[in-house]
């Protein structure tokens, strides 16, 4: 299945799987690139459709149509707005779609002038409950502007210079926001603090970079690679890093987020050997960095250095509920007991539990693919084409 150069193998203890009490329902969404939780719903941006599942009637409702291509989507702190970004351009113009919740109208579209290559908008993240960052795609590889619009003056101005498909990840208490640069091997990860509207902390990885997750305070960060994933710590206007999860081209997360508290990490990961102790959905304790059990051993694979497939993780702001794409649908899990509140009671629209043995077909499925189409891999983790060789 791979093929790789200069490959680096550290040793990791291979443990027992443990049991957990994380029950899941699957969402027949193909394609599907984000999600977010806003009270009740769970919202799946996929192709031109924002899907909708409701968590307390186990209800899919019939998606909405806007835009060519959503791609992230993010609830304010709030509940009250719904941020959904078009990764396309319409007669010039950039769009971000906003619904109120509080309104029976169509959701507000926030347009402005495409810049040099700019092809539409990427990710979208809230600083509190009136201030949306907004990154964008290129047409090919270069910078775009990242920046901040106000839902309540309409006022758009532009923070600073960000490579393409930069990843956005916002700390809880909407102090900070983690910023991950994508498509530059320098990897580079900041801190934007809001208040001063400026990088109170960077550091640069020298791999590229995708996906990263913060802590409810901005004081923590993790950042997938292709040499693991990084775990840093601020201290001041640095980054330190603390520790790795995974291994250099052989296992490790594609995706991560922070339990409420702090205390446990999730992490959606691939390995290139199936193995249910370092693939799959895995809990980790976010202090010694030691698997607590496997949620769900999926095999996922890895990415290519890129993010918004199989593998994105959203878990909801109580910690009881996680989403995970996975290669053809969507995964909901309750993760009340291992994540949020465990002395909630169990969600009636979540029955199915992981077990490895259910993945037999699909492990056999993804080897005849690359069999037939083998996927080629560099020594920084990109896909390379065989026929441009």
């Amino acid at each position: 299945m791979k093929k790789m150069i200069m490959l680096c193998m550290a040793a990791a203890a291979v443990g027992v799987v443990t049991a957990n009490a994380a029950t899941y329902v699957d969402l027949p969404i193909t394609n599907a690139r984000d999600h977010a939780f806003n009270g009740n719903l769970l919202y799946v941006t996929s192709g031109n459709q924002l899907h909708r599942f409701d968590l307390s009637t186990c209800t899919h409702y019939s998606p909405l149509t806007l835009g060519q291509r959503l791609l992230g989507v993010e609830a304010s702190p709030d509940g009250r707005y719904l941020a959904v970004a078009n990764g396309a351009v319409i007669n010039g113009n950039v769009q971000v779609f906003l619904f109120d919740r509080f309104g029976q109208r169509a959701p507000r579209t926030i347009s402005y002038p495409a810049a040099f290559g700019e092809s539409g908008s990427y990710m979208v993240s809230w600083e509190g409950s009136s201030s949306l960052l907004i990154s964008g795609t290129y047409a090919g590889s270069g910078w775009t502007p990242l920046r901040r619009y106000n839902v309540l003056t309409g006022a758009l101005a532009q923070v600073r210079s960000v490579t393409q498909n930069t990843m956005l990840a916002a700390s809880a208490n909407g102090q900070a926001t983690a910023l991950a640069e994508s498509n530059i091997s320098s990897g580079p990860v900041h801190v934007l603090d809001a208040a001063s509207s400026t990088v109170g902390a960077s550091v640069n990885t020298n791999w590229f970079v995708f996906e990263v997750a913060v802590n409810s305070d901005a004081s923590r960060l993790i950042v997938p690679t292709y040499s693991g994933t990084f775990v840093y710590q601020r201290q001041g206007t640095s980054l330190s890093q603390t520790g790795t999860i995974g291994a250099y081209a052989d296992y490790g997360p594609v995706a991560a987020a922070f339990s409420p508290d702090g205390s446990r990490i999730v992490t959606a990961s691939y390995a290139w050997t199936p193995n249910p102790t370092r693939q799959g959905i895995l809990l980790y304790d976010a202090q010694t960095l030691a698997r607590i059990s496997t949620i769900d051993p999926y095999p996922f694979s890895w990415t290519g250095n890129y993010a918004l497939g199989a593998g994105r993780l959203t878990l909801s702001h109580d910690g009881n509920w996680l989403a995970a794409t996975l290669n053809d649908r969507v995964r909901l899990y309750d993760v009340h007991a291992e994540l949020g509140d465990p002395g909630r009671a169990p969600s009636g629209c979540t029955r199915a539990v992981p077990s490895f043995d259910d993945y037999a077909d699909e492990r056999a499925l993804q080897q005849q693919v690359d069999r037939a189409a083998p996927r080629t891999v560099d020594a920084y983790g990109r896909f390379v084409d065989p026929a441009a060789k």
